[in-house]
């Protein structure tokens, strides 16, 4: 998510709605973040030093705070929580202090990552729930620039809009003023933690876990946290339940319930667009729609009912033409048997061989990227979603002038010309450019 509309004011009296001009704010968060390896260190080191500062602000776990009332209209970052995820969360806390929120789920992040036992579902389902959250705080209030804490006094047409207002800049004080490299930070910090947690062997790591962390990660516009986890969620050891010291078990990476829901891959490549990063976006390609866990889980929900249902097409036409022999007195029983089996078998051998052939040469659907000639009809069915992302992908980096396709050039452009050569697929056949057929 590059750019955000922040949200407006609940109220603004008539006289002042002429003279105010509301104008879409653009964010842009952090795009390019080093691999967090030292950030268990890092917490760690900072432990001792918040757990002072906190005792001597007395500062109480915002999830006990009472914050203010939200408008109606409003949008609420906790209804947006993915299944499975506990919504008792209190948004107005985050938004009054984000920075102490941060510093609360660090320090319930160092207890899960201290604790030598499996941790509780729900105590690492709350902490996903406040993360996010706070990411939904960070993109919904307004940062302030650095320039605005030296500005002038209100004139007098400002006075009234200030009145107005006042109820609601008092509610939101710590949040709408901080600014775009506070965000930043905690955004960055934020990430952080919660790559940390999913690192973390002891942690199962679940679908619910897995949408509330990719959410979190695309709401803060830092897509690189994105692949590795992809890549854990059909590898990384099963910690068993009740054991202690805590034992472990391999899971099939092939396994259909391993494969990343296609509302996750789409949230990733968008957040990974935005950024304009190429190879993060490849990567992403080949940690989701490319494993062969979702080419399991495809061939289960959209193969394996059309293929039970051709199976069945030869005992069926066995059983119609016995019956039919068997009522008919013009033709001997065996003689027509027979040629009804050779009719039933004509007919749907062939219009099931068109079907097939159709279905798995459908070759015009997506602008740029098609597949190579003479490739395997099985590799074009299970691969038609990577390709669909790679299309998208040759749109975004490519002219958007139809008449200069195939004119592109440049290094990125070379290297993915090859990332396609390798899996089949052609970006700008020439014989099918605009003025070429």
């Amino acid at each position: 998510m590059a750019s955000l509309i922040p949200r407006r004011a609940p109220y603004v009296c008539k006289a002042c709605r002429s003279t105010r001009s509301s104008k879409a704010l653009l964010r842009t968060f952090v795009t390019t973040v080093e691999r967090p390896a030292s950030l268990r260190q890092q917490l760690e080191g900072r432990n001792s030093s918040i757990a002072n500062e906190n005792a001597a602000k007395n500062v109480k776990p915002f999830m006990q705070r009472r914050g203010p009332k939200v408008s109606p209209t409003s949008p609420n970052p906790a209804q947006s929580l993915p299944d499975g995820l506990p919504k008792s969360t209190v948004v107005s806390s985050i938004i009054r202090d984000p920075r102490n929120a941060l510093r609360e789920i660090q320090n319930n992040a160092l207890d899960l990552l201290g604790s030598d036992r499996i941790p509780d579902d729900a105590a690492v389902q709350e902490v996903f729930a406040q993360a996010q959250t706070l990411a939904s705080t960070l993109i919904q209030t307004q940062p302030i620039d650095s320039q605005q804490q030296h500005a002038s006094p209100p004139s007098e047409s400002q006075t009234s809009l200030l009145s107005d207002l006042a109820e609601s800049s008092q509610r939101n004080t710590s949040a709408s003023t901080l600014t775009l490299s506070d965000r930043k930070s905690i955004a960055l910090d934020l990430a952080k933690v919660l790559y940390t947690l999913c690192e973390d062997p002891k942690l199962y790591l679940s679908e619910s876990l897995l949408a509330s962390y990719v959410t979190t990660i695309t709401n803060l516009s830092l897509p690189q946290y994105l692949p590795k986890i992809f890549h854990l969620y059909a590898r990384k050891p099963i910690p068993r339940p009740s054991s202690y010291p805590i034992k472990y078990s391999q899971p099939w990476s092939r396994a259909p319930k391993y494969a990343i829901p296609l509302r996750l891959v789409d949230m990733a490549m968008q957040s990974a667009i935005a950024t304009k990063d190429m190879p993060l976006c490849i990567s992403i390609i080949d940690t989701t729609v490319a494993t062969p866990a979702y080419h399991s889980a495809k061939f289960l929900r959209k193969a394996a009912l059309p293929l039970l249902g051709a199976s069945s097409v030869i005992p069926l036409s066995y059983a119609a033409a016995n019956s039919a022999a068997a009522m008919q007195l013009s033709w001997d029983p065996d003689t027509f048997f027979w040629m009804c089996m050779s009719g039933a078998t004509a007919y749907l051998g062939t219009m099931g061989t068109l079907l097939f052939i159709t279905m798995t040469t459908w070759n015009d659907h997506h602008k740029r990227v098609r597949w190579v000639p003479g490739t395997p009809f099985t590799k074009r069915w299970f691969g038609e979603e990577e390709r669909a992302w790679f299309d998208k992908v040759a749109q975004e980096w490519g002219y958007k002038d139809e008449e200069r396709w195939g004119e592109e050039t440049g290094e990125e452009w070379e290297a993915l010309k090859e990332v396609l050569g390798i899996r089949y697929l052609e970006v700008d056949r020439s014989s099918l450019l605009p003025g070429m057929l």
